[in-house]
């Protein structure tokens, strides 16, 4: 069908211009129908009446006379913003829904279902709102199972409505909200019951949501639907999950780990001022509801943002290296230098290293890059060094005796460094035999000793 805004000028070209009628829509349609023809009207002795168990599938019509859809019937377009109605005064529809957008700061619309009857808009008396009702161009929507204008209004809040939508009441029922602008007041509870989809468009929280175990509360599509949440809310039954970045480079999704509730109780003022300024969309593939705007190089939960986080370099060169990983490893035999970074000047490594071989991880110097091991990290392939009585010594072969040695046993990290000279890293933490166990020093002495033959 052609475009929408060349129909009226072209039907009345035809009309008024070329003598041609177009198209003339009445009956009563008790089976299912497609009409065929466009340029269509309904004049004002005709009646398109769609019986019950009837589709009616519409392309076009300039509507004058009356459509009336029985309980039970659908008056549909062929596919989703598809179909043209126009409706001129003293026109009347009924059993279909209408609804008209409305502009309500600078790109942003919402959609309202028309709260009034065509008839009761003939008989406002309202010539300004009558004259843009006469102009709506409305095509039909799956989503809404209505009519929709193509076009927002240029009357602000043309019907006068109270624009906020309050939201409550317990759902036993698969349910979609159509309206936007909602609010769940203070004192109020939407609760969906066991087996039903509660599927949102948008909410302002202020009061409660529950979510029985076995039923979904979800949007219509992925990263659709919109949640805020007020200081004293609450919500069970969803999994809420916000957005970090940790870098220029790298962000990460993570659930929340804690409920509102104990946002709201913890008394940490910035906490709760940045789950308030959150908004949610929903996700699909983690079936729960994730923050649209990210948190910026925070940590405002105090978690290992890292637990889960695997640093992986295939290819040789400069790279540099994130704040922190769970595992750190070097393969394809790449020959990686870490690149040194202002005030940023190491990474912490929470589980394991592993160079593989052929491959080599090095940086600039004794000033560049260094790594944090954390006690117990496993080190495989990265040649490691540590001074004993001033002496720099391999400690390849003894790095989990030091984690539970005298020097180490209290630290939670130690530091290492590169040192081109033994083209290996080096241990910031030094070992003399006053410093360390008898048995790390047996274990030390014995390597030395094979060392010398």
């Amino acid at each position: 069908m052609m475009n929408n805004k060349h129909f009226l000028i072209l039907v009345f070209l035809f009309v008024g211009m070329s003598g041609l009628a177009a198209a003339e829509l009445n009956g009563t349609y008790d089976k299912d129908y497609k009409v065929q023809t466009e340029f269509n009207r309904i004049s004002e002795e005709s009646v398109v009446r769609v019986k019950s168990g009837a589709t009616y599938i519409m392309s076009d019509a300039i509507v004058d006379g009356k459509i009336i859809v029985e309980k039970g019937a659908k008056f549909i377009a062929e596919k989703d913003g598809a179909g043209y109605l126009v409706f001129k005064r003293g026109s009347h529809i009924e059993g279909v829904d209408l609804y008209y957008k409305m502009r309500i700061s600078g790109s942003d619309e919402i959609i309202r279902k028309i709260p009034m009857t065509l008839d009761e808009i003939w008989a406002c008396g309202n010539d300004e709102v009558i004259e843009w009702v006469c102009t709506i161009e409305f095509c039909y929507s799956s989503e809404l199972q209505g009519w929709v204008a193509t076009g927002a209004s240029h009357i602000q809040n043309p019907f006068n409505e109270d624009l906020t939508m309050y939201l409550k009441d317990t759902y036993e029922e698969d349910h979609k909200v159509t309206t936007q602008g909602n609010v769940i007041k203070a004192g109020d509870t939407l609760r969906v019951a066991k087996g039903t989809t509660f599927t949102m468009t948008d909410a302002l929280v202020q009061g409660s949501i529950i979510v029985e175990p076995g039923a979904s509360f979800i949007a219509v599509r992925d990263n659709a639907g919109y949640l805020k949440f007020e200081k004293g809310s609450h919500i069970e039954g969803v999994d809420l999950y916000y957005k970090v970045r940790v870098s220029d480079n790298l962000m990460f999704t993570r659930k929340i780990p804690i409920t509102l509730d104990e946002v709201w109780e913890s008394g940490d003022a910035n906490l709760i001022e940045i789950v308030k300024e959150m908004e949610f969309s929903y996700s699909t593939e983690l079936k729960g509801w994730v923050t649209r705007n990210e948190i910026r190089f925070m940590n405002p939960f105090n978690e290992n943002l890292y637990e889960d986080y695997d640093i992986v370099f295939t290819k040789s060169g400069t790279q540099v290296m994130e704040f922190a990983c769970n595992s750190l490893t070097v393969k394809n035999k790449a020959k990686v230098v870490l690149k040194s970074i202002p005030d940023y000047w190491g990474s912490k490594i929470e589980k394991s290293i592993t160079v593989q071989s052929g491959a080599s991880l090095t940086a600039t110097g004794p000033d560049g890059h260094k790594l944090q091991l954390k006690k117990g990290v496993t080190v495989k392939g990265l040649p490691l060094y540590i001074r004993c009585n001033n002496e720099i010594i391999s400690a390849d072969k003894f790095v989990p005796d030091l984690w539970t040695d005298t020097v180490f046993g209290d630290k939670e990290y130690s530091t290492i460094y590169y040192d081109p000279t033994v083209k290996g890293w080096v241990f910031e933490e030094m070992l003399d035999n006053y410093s360390m166990t008898t048995a790390l020093r047996e274990k030390i002495e014995k390597q030395q000793k094979k060392k010398k033959k």
